[in-house]
């Protein structure tokens, strides 16, 4: 399927592939913290960090064929919420707070994403004119112009 783009958007060419590589892999692993909690899968931070070495060409392996497939593993696309108190008197519910717990792993593709799409606007010299993409915030995304949103591609193709 081919998708005509009209309006500013109309001079960035696409992204290709997203591609993943086991030295990157393996340094995103090696820098987990191991106090962060695992999500559905139960798989640790600390396993993760400690394997990371051993782990990395297998999971590049997984992750390249995630994203060549268009699909992720079922653990992947659930979260555990807890809650996680604030302050307060701790019987109460309003003195907690939800938090949800994705899968490490789920983390770790995410950024690859996020890395390369952003990388490939930096190319484009897209975020200089619509976007800031804060460097530490996962996936978020910052329009600084209006004409970013009303003036791309037509959704009705």
């Amino acid at each position: 399927m081919s998708c005509q783009t009209r309006g500013p958007f109309s001079s960035f060419r696409q992204v290709d592939h997203i591609h993943c590589t086991q030295p990157g892999i393996e340094m995103l692993l090696l820098s987990i913290s191991p106090t962060k909690a695992a999500g559905p899968d139960e798989v640790t931070s600390r396993v993760l960090k400690e394997t990371g070495r051993e782990i990395s060409c297998v999971l590049t392996y997984i992750f390249q064929l995630s994203y060549e497939e268009g699909a992720i593993p079922a653990d992947w696309s659930s979260a555990r919420i807890s809650a996680i108190y604030k302050k307060g008197n701790k019987s109460t519910p309003a003195n907690h707070r939800p938090v949800s717990l994705i899968c490490i792993l789920f983390k770790i593709t995410e950024h690859v994403v996020y890395s390369q799409i952003g990388r490939h606007l930096g190319e484009q010299n897209f975020l200089h004119q619509h976007i800031s993409m804060d460097s530490g915030s996962s996936c978020h995304m910052r329009f600084n112009s209006s004409a970013a949103l009303t003036t791309g591609p037509d959704p009705s193709i």
